[in-house]
């Protein structure tokens, strides 16, 4: 395992980030991506995925994690929780204007949520996108078959047998986060059954209270 320093995010440069920082969670195929992308539009907020930043660092030959990195995923293992909010925190910082921060896909479990609380704190609340399994699986199998009758090339892991896992891994893994943020009366539930136009509207008028 690459070595990691032992302080990845400095307290101070944590301290100096003032604008809403807001998680947005929900399974796959809730529409996470879809909101988040109005969002930016509309209020001037900037979108960071924690998968992204980890595929950034991974593919740059320069960056100081991207070796941890590379053998993680190399290796199966899942990537150390302070790189994982240490790049978060290097993609806030060089947004020093934005209005705010929607984090996709973060955290994922209390692993994550504790690293977060120690070494950066501070945050708005977790918008949870709600939506029962069948909704999200029949999303994502039509989102397959409009993309490959387009001509375009389907997510491996858009199957059913691997999409099934993936909702059962986010229930048994984020359910806690979840209620860790309820618990803290940080937790913001919206509707991801309804039209678009009517999940977006609910999400707005969450954002707009910051």
């Amino acid at each position: 395992r690459t070595a990691l320093p032992d302080t990845l995010v400095e307290p101070t440069m944590a301290q100096s980030i003032t604008s809403p920082i807001v998680f947005i969670l929900g399974g796959p195929g809730v529409g996470k991506g879809t909101v988040c992308e109005r969002l930016v539009k509309d209020f001037g907020y900037v979108h960071l995925s924690a998968g992204d930043v980890l595929r950034a660092a991974r593919d740059s030959a320069e960056h100081p994690q991207g070796e941890h990195i590379r053998d993680c995923i190399a290796n199966g293992k899942i990537v150390d929780c302070k790189v994982t909010v240490g790049l978060l925190l290097d993609a806030m910082l060089a947004n020093p204007s934005a209005t705010g921060f929607l984090i996709d896909g973060f955290p994922r479990s209390i692993e994550q949520q504790d690293t977060w609380a120690a070494q950066v704190g501070h945050y708005s609340f977790c918008l949870q996108l709600d939506c029962p399994d069948e909704v999200m699986l029949e999303r994502i199998l039509t989102r397959a078959q409009e993309t490959k009758a387009a001509g375009g090339s389907v997510r491996e892991d858009d199957s059913p047998e691997v999409v099934k896992k993936r909702l059962q891994t986010y229930h048994e893994t984020t359910y806690p986060v979840l209620v860790a943020f309820e618990r803290e009366g940080k937790l913001r539930r919206v509707d991801a059954t309804k039209a678009k136009d009517v999940v977006y509207a609910a999400v707005s008028e969450h954002i707009k209270t910051l």
